[in-house]
């Protein structure tokens, strides 16, 4: 980036009403108060993407428009309209909120998913003028990856390369990761298959094998040295790269998740989960995919997180998505990463088990330092990914960042 370029860059962050120099160079983004996990609605998926909403629209907008919902056809209906009327208000960054939030929730064929993509990203850069100009595009297979780049302010410490999960997008964690890049860090997001805009208009779907865009994302842009970032599921896909990828020097794996396959444990119970694993471990397709079928035709979320998995990694069955899901651990990986790595994991978290923190810490047995961190309820972040807290992880990572700096000067 020219200077002109980053001159411009800063500008536009002020415009964007964040004045990074006058904020403390170690609580940036923790100026932004802890809003707490609410209780918008009965449904939990329903609930945490309300609550994932709160970094753009006040609690009591979104406490309105979720008693407007029963079901995920209500949501999207409710959602479409929400952004349609924030957008004619210029509310962009809400706009982009409610249209996301739409798009989220609907199917792979859904006739709207394609426009409320658009229409995210289209509010979503009105709202932040400056990304435009930090957005590109990397070539991949026969597709492309999104990265959006961002400099530091102030002389470059290290550089952060970042993805998220299962089914975030990087807009999403832009603003957090700020915080970051005020503090001396060029943060890199970027998109690998399955994720993003590479899933939803390139078709690349996600496999196991991280270190390959990362490694092309890292000779692209000549990055030689650099700390690997994920969140969710992306905690997986970053220590699946570190593991191969010896340009990363550092590891931050917030949400850690050691094994895919077994937050469907966590989610139906050790019994249910038991029964399940025996037929996919028998192969036994039909039976699977006939219980599945009867289940997503029962439960819409059931429908939605399904018909997502198999969207994402390309199948055509729900079985076909869960030996997929087989596949995403790293009990054959972790002896591999030999990074200083940060893990991160929460108390209370309906996603990922808990415990998924101790066992990656205890199977990083060649790491260079290991160090973990669980959040907890009494600190308003028990939640998967501190949805509620992110001022508190931030401070966290940007600590831990600056000790592994001192340490190695």
């Amino acid at each position: 980036m020219s200077s002109n370029s980053g001159a411009r860059y800063s500008e536009s962050l002020k415009q964007y009403n964040v004045a990074l120099d006058n904020y403390p160079k170690s609580n940036w983004y923790g100026l932004m108060q802890s809003r707490g996990f609410q209780r918008f609605h009965p449904d939990e998926s329903m609930n945490f993407m309300l609550n994932r909403m709160q970094t753009d629209i006040e609690a009591s907008e979104l406490d309105v428009f979720a008693r407007e919902i029963s079901d995920l056809d209500d949501w999207i209906e409710e959602a479409l309209v929400a952004g349609g009327n924030a957008a004619s208000r210029d509310r962009y960054q809400q706009a982009a909120a409610y249209y996301r939030g739409a798009e989220f929730f609907m199917a792979p064929d859904h006739p709207e998913k394609s426009n409320a993509f658009d229409q995210f990203m289209m509010y979503f850069d009105l709202a932040r003028p400056e990304v435009a100009e930090l957005r590109s595009n990397l070539q991949y297979e026969n597709g492309e990856l999104s990265v959006i780049d961002i400099p530091p302010i102030g002389p470059e410490k290290d550089v952060i390369v970042a993805c998220s999960g299962f089914d975030g997008l990087i807009e999403e964690m832009y603003d957090g990761m700020l915080s970051l890049a005020q503090n001396g860090y060029r943060v890199v997001l970027y998109e690998g298959p399955g994720q993003g805009a590479a899933l939803r208009r390139h078709k690349l779907r996600m496999d196991n094998q991280w270190e390959k865009p990362v490694s092309r994302l890292l000779d692209d842009l000549q990055i030689e040295s650099c700390t690997l970032f994920g969140l969710s599921l992306g905690s997986y896909l970053a220590s699946r790269a570190a593991a191969f990828e010896r340009r990363a020097k550092r590891l931050v794996a917030w949400g850690v998740l050691f094994d895919f396959y077994d937050c469907f444990r966590h989610r139906i119970g050790e019994e249910a989960f038991a029964a399940l694993d025996q037929l996919v471990e028998n192969n036994r397709i039909d039976v699977i995919n006939n219980l599945l079928a009867a289940q997503m035709a029962s439960d819409p979320t059931s429908r939605w997180s399904l018909t997502h998995g198999m969207h994402t990694c390309g199948g055509e069955s729900p079985f076909e998505f869960l030996a997929w899901a087989k596949t995403l651990h790293l009990r054959d990986i972790c002896e591999h990463i030999q990074q200083d790595s940060l893990l991160l994991g929460a108390s209370n978290d309906h996603l990922v088990p808990p415990e998924h923190l101790w066992e990656q810490a205890r199977a990083l047995i060649n790491a260079r330092s290991v160090n973990a961190r669980m959040f907890t309820e009494h600190e308003r972040a028990g939640e998967h990914c501190q949805v509620a807290n992110t001022p508190l992880v931030f401070d966290v990572i940007l600590a831990w960042l600056e000790g592994t700096k001192a340490r190695d000067t």
